[in-house]
């Protein structure tokens, strides 16, 4: 027999053998299963993955805050103390002590729980931005009456008796108008009064009024 022959009967013969060792081991673990007793003990629970339940709520710290972003501009907040429901399965199990063997114990039981999440919105600015602009004024008011006057001019005794002129004489007037402040926001250009003054000054004014001649004839 030459040795290629040989290698091949003694694999199959090794095949054999390891096909007898292994039904014999099955034979022998089914003689004794009867004789071993069955003990299952708790096992790690399985678990599912938690989910959302509902949306957020009790966002509170949106930033940044409307007040800080100029009015009318659109932006995105965040806030980062948002709740949010969740929920999860879990199924008991228990294990066979000698086999290995897993099996389920019970219901599956849902699991709750509360995190800490974070939420986007978009928003727009309040911050206004306002800048002082021309005030509007009252008209001028006279107050009191004309002071520091010149003298009636031409003097009665320069006109002779009898005949009536015109007179002339300039003086001063005190006058008075309100001030009224204004400012106007940048973005929408809102316009709103602010502080109130009383402002002063005075004019020159013209009088005239008719008069009679008091200077005489004199008689040489």
């Amino acid at each position: 027999m030459n040795r290629s022959l040989l290698k091949v009967v003694a694999s199959i013969t090794l095949g054999v053998m390891a096909g007898e060792a292994l039904a014999n081991n099955l034979l022998y673990m089914q003689r004794i299963k009867g004789m071993v007793a069955i003990e299952w003990t708790q096992s790690d629970p399985f678990y599912g993955e938690w989910t959302d339940v509902g949306s957020l709520y009790g966002c509170a710290n949106w930033s940044p805050a409307t007040s800080t972003v100029t009015a009318g501009q659109a932006f995105t907040q965040t806030a980062t103390d948002c709740e949010q429901d969740q929920s999860r399965t879990r199924q008991d199990r228990e294990v066979e002590s000698n086999t290995g063997e897993i099996r389920n114990v019970g219901t599956p039981v849902t699991e709750a729980r509360i995190v800490t999440a974070s939420s986007t919105r978009q928003a727009v600015g309040t911050k206004e931005s306002w800048v002082a602009i021309t005030p509007s004024y009252s008209s001028w008011v006279n107050v009191g009456s004309v002071y520091n006057c010149t003298a009636w001019d031409p003097a009665t005794s320069t006109v002779w008796v009898g005949n009536t002129f015109t007179q002339y004489r300039t003086c001063y007037q005190s006058q008075q108008r309100t001030v009224q402040n204004r400012e106007q926001e940048q973005t929408s250009g809102q316009i709103r009064n602010t502080t109130t003054t009383e402002e002063s000054g005075a004019i020159t004014v013209s009088q005239n009024q008719r008069a009679n001649g008091t200077k005489k004839i004199t008689q040489k």
